[in-house]
């Protein structure tokens, strides 16, 4: 008995301390819910989002304070949970129901915005062949064969920081190079994301007369890129985050496409012999196949959906790699192989020109 008593006496309760409840991300949620019910009902218009959104550091300053007060004792820790709560959504309400052009002015600031440039690039060359590699920038680009025009690649160019054209050629080969130095500051400063939206696509044409060896690169703005009538000899693709619209090129020649998140819309060519290998990513893939083109397609099943299309005969029944034939792929002139690595993306095949 006198071992139990000691037993008991020695233990003690086990007190677990609790930090004080948020208000930050309750009252965060229910004024911006306020904020979108009002600009709905028409009763707020014209919300300043590019002034809120140049600010969005503030939520992790306001984020830390409001943990750092949650550590008071009760209930303390909640009331300055709820001012600090309070001050973000008056600091915010206050910069999206201001001006655009006064909200900081008003304090004697003046955020930086890019500034956008707009310049012509041309070269010419006797050449025969060209190996041309092209970044587009962020305002996305038409590019297209260049008609009535000596020049093996001739356009317009918005940029913001830097633009990089190098141009030249050696014996019958010219080499060109065009990209832009745009990425710094555009993820974290929202300013930009409006100036590339309000700017100039890229305008760049190419010589139908010149043999290219085409390596293009897509970023988050979209492309039109229509090859049609240029003389193709090999084309690498690298798909960003912006949508691409594809018609590829009649002729003999390979392809690689290594896409990202965009959605891409592909017309494949109407003739000519082709090797071409498509890595999908999670954007959607959509598949012309002219008439008169023949295609086997192998694929390696992603997580994405796929639909082969009318046309194409499942010839493998492999369920991680079936392949597919049009009818007359064996005897024709044109024919194409197509090898699809699928990542979550749809795949979708439409036949018909």
């Amino acid at each position: 008995m006198t071992e139990l008593k000691q037993e008991e006496k020695s233990v003690r309760p086990v007190y677990v301390r609790r930090h004080s409840p948020s208000m930050f991300g309750p009252i965060l949620l229910i004024s911006v819910g306020v904020y979108f019910l009002l600009q709905n009902l028409g009763i707020v218009s014209n919300l300043n989002w590019v002034a809120a959104l140049q600010l969005w550091p503030l939520l992790l300053v306001f984020g830390g304070i409001n943990i750092i007060v949650r550590q008071a004792p009760r209930p303390f820790g909640s009331l300055l949970s709820l001012i600090v709560a309070l001050l973000t959504v008056a600091v915010f309400g206050y910069v999206l129901l201001s001006s655009s052009d006064t909200v900081f002015s008003r304090f004697g600031i003046t955020p930086s915005v890019p500034e956008l440039h707009r310049e012509p690039i041309e070269y010419s060359a006797d050449v025969s062949s060209a190996d041309v590699r092209i970044d587009f920038g962020a305002p996305g680009a038409d590019l297209y064969a260049l008609s009535d025009s000596a020049s093996v690649i001739k356009g317009e160019v918005t940029y913001g920081n830097r633009l990089n054209f190098d141009a030249s050629s050696a014996g019958s080969k010219a080499t060109i190079d065009l990209a832009t130095e745009d990425a710094g500051g555009f993820v974290f400063n929202p300013a930009t994301w409006f100036s590339w939206n309000e700017a100039q696509r890229w305008d760049i044409g190419l010589s139908p007369d010149v043999s290219l060896d085409l390596r293009l690169g897509v970023n988050s703005g979209a492309v039109d890129l229509d090859m049609r009538g240029l003389q193709v000899t090999y084309l690498d693709m690298n798909g960003g985050s912006g949508h691409a619209q594809v018609v590829m090129a009649d002729g003999d020649y390979d392809a690689a496409f290594d896409l990202g998140s965009g959605s891409v819309t592909m017309t494949l060519p109407a003739s000519g012999r082709h090797e071409i290998e498509i890595n999908s990513g999670s954007g959607s893939v959509t598949i012309h196949l002219p008439d008169s083109m023949q295609l086997r397609m192998e694929v390696n099943r992603g997580s994405g959906g796929f639909n082969a299309g009318g046309r194409l005969n499942q010839i493998d029944n492999d369920e991680d790699n079936p392949v597919w034939e049009t009818e007359g792929y064996g005897d024709s002139a044109n024919q194409l192989t197509l090898v699809i690595r699928q990542g979550s993306g749809s795949i979708n095949v439409k036949s018909g020109n």
